[in-house]
């Protein structure tokens, strides 16, 4: 569940852009000059209007890359889809996602991490969305996040229950942001993030995807027994028939151990990454195929695949663009000496998708 995050140009962090803004000390908005838009007035005017849907407010602009958002107060994503302050509620726990105004990447944030505090004083901090890629990719979330318990968390202690009854039950948690590593500052936030549990239908996993997750080998038979290392498979996205899209493009694709402790990226930037992945191409509208070669990590037989996936409806062209992919000559794949047995095991895991 959202939660609102107000924007003020007083932050260190989310100063207006000199050359194209100026702050309004009574608003806390920037006032932007030239045509430039942004919250902060970081992108200059003169851009090309374009039709790429951007949700709660954002605007729509053409760069060098494409058609991109600028999101409007309280958003981030690459189509404005994601509040920057939400939950997600299990039957056990709670998902917290906090993407702090001015955030650009773990690098760039300069401020303390987000943080539960606690009555006797301590803090339980979130950590950065890139360590937990059951967040982000199944979910698409960024900037940071945690994951607590509902009751007797070991760090977080129970949640606080805002209502219980025959249906549902609603969780809340309070999450402190800090704008500064030196001092408190009076634009820190203490955000109450909510989530609610459906008790006739609680939830035990993220939601289904509309995305139909298929593994052949190279005379299109579906891999049902372990695959020998070297050998190639393809593995097929396909939009489900019964989803209200149209067509789809595969943004980042990496497969793991059964334990997530090591990983492997096959694909990112919609453009398939050698050694294993091979080639990433389109053969229709609705469909993309990722042609690999198998392999397998030294403590495990069996490979996960975790991939996000661009949906597009009717409106929505960002999945006919080509990405803009180097090319490169795989080197030959040269199978690790026999120590163990010389298959793997692939996993068909549904591919998580997000509607921009």
């Amino acid at each position: 569940m959202a939660t609102m995050m107000n924007f003020t140009c007083e932050r260190p962090t989310t100063n207006c852009d000199l050359l194209y803004g100026d702050c309004d000390l009574h608003t806390g908005m920037c006032t932007c000059r030239s045509g430039a838009i942004g919250l902060m007035c970081q992108h200059p005017g003169g851009f090309t209007p374009c039709t790429k849907p951007c949700h709660h407010g954002g605007t729509c602009f053409v760069t060098g890359s494409g058609p991109r958002c600028a999101c409007g107060d309280g958003y981030y994503g690459d189509s404005c889809e994601h509040p920057m302050a939400t939950a997600e509620c299990f039957s056990d726990k709670m998902w917290i996602n906090i993407y702090p105004y001015g955030f650009q990447s773990a690098l760039d944030w300069s401020a303390p991490s987000p943080e539960i505090p606690l009555a006797n004083g301590s803090t339980c901090p979130l950590v950065h969305a890139g360590t937990k890629p059951s967040m982000q990719i199944n979910l698409g979330w960024e900037g940071f996040v945690g994951e607590f318990l509902h009751a007797n968390d070991s760090c977080a202690g129970d949640a606080t229950v805002v209502w219980d009854n025959a249906t549902s039950r609603g969780y809340s948690r309070l999450v402190k942001i800090a704008y500064s590593t030196v001092f408190e500052t009076p634009t820190d936030q203490l955000v109450p993030v909510h989530c609610v549990i459906d008790k006739q239908h609680a939830a035990a996993a993220p939601k289904p995807s509309p995305v139909n997750f298929i593994i052949t080998d190279t005379l299109s038979r579906p891999v049902k027994s372990p695959v020998k290392l070297g050998s190639q498979v393809n593995v097929t996205f396909r939009v489900d028939p019964n989803s209200n899209y149209l067509d789809l493009k595969v943004l980042f694709c990496m497969v793991t151990d059964t334990s997530l402790s090591e990983h492997v990226v096959v694909v990112d930037n919609s453009c398939a990454q050698p050694p294993f992945g091979l080639t990433l191409y389109s053969p229709g509208r609705g469909e993309n195929v990722l042609m690999m070669t198998m392999y397998r990590f030294a403590r495990s037989t069996d490979l996960h695949f975790q991939c996000k996936v661009h949906m597009c409806d009717i409106l929505d062209r960002f999945c006919q663009q080509a990405p803009n992919c180097p090319v490169i000559s795989p080197p030959a794949f040269q199978p690790p000496a026999p120590a163990f047995p010389q298959v793997a095991t692939v996993l068909q895991q549904a591919a998580p998708a997000f509607p921009h």
